[in-house]
């Protein structure tokens, strides 16, 4: 699975998200996470199943945030659970050998996201970030520390964008997770772009 550049959806600030994520696919994005905390579960499906037409259009993975049902109804690749959500060895149940990833802020939930079967872990926020309420800052430290203490994927998150994303490259997470510094711009797919080319080894 590539992990490297990873978008999560925010429809609060873009226009029209259907055509934000596929431009921002064009561009280089390898899998989209779609992230919708104030829709109801009939609104969350209806979105979810436009975008799963353009994840597939693009063979590009499709993550459901928290909803564990909607993944299983999208037939979408997988989901991205929080620290409050349905426990990973319940998901498991529903989800088979599909994708399960978690959010963590700590090295003792990390190891035990791993210890559970988690596929990755989402790690931050490393960067302080607006897109997301009650984040809790990790910073850089943070993240290496967690790095250190597992061997599954991590996925940093928080804050990241072309300018800061050289702070953390050498720490060597499996991948990026994006929001507003694609979904924010009036150029999605060269933001994307940009952002490709910012997270290269090297």
């Amino acid at each position: 699975m590539n992990y490297s550049l990873y978008l999560v959806t925010d429809e609060n600030i873009c226009e029209d998200l259907e055509k934000a994520v596929e431009e921002a696919i064009i561009g280089g994005v390898t899998i989209v996470q779609l992230r919708e905390k104030n829709k109801s579960s009939r609104k969350f499906y209806e979105k979810a199943v436009k975008i799963r037409e353009i994840t597939k259009k693009y063979n590009t993975p499709l993550i459901i945030n928290d909803r564990v049902d909607i993944a299983y109804a999208v037939e979408a690749d997988g989901v991205h659970l929080g620290q409050d959500d349905l426990d990973i060895k319940e998901a498991r149940k529903i989800m088979g050998n599909k994708i399960i990833g978690i959010s963590t802020n700590f090295v003792s939930q990390a190891i035990k996201a791993e210890k559970a079967g988690a596929d990755y872990i989402g790690v931050g926020a490393v960067f302080k970030t607006n897109t997301k309420e009650n984040s809790i800052h990790i910073g850089i430290e943070g993240l290496k520390e967690i790095k250190e203490a597992v061997k599954i994927p991590i996925v940093a998150i928080g804050g990241i964008n072309e300018l800061n994303i050289s702070e953390i490259k050498n720490i060597g997470v499996q991948g990026y997770a994006i929001v507003s510094a694609i979904l924010a711009k009036e150029d999605k797919r060269l933001a994307a772009e940009n952002l490709k080319k910012a997270c290269q080894p090297g």
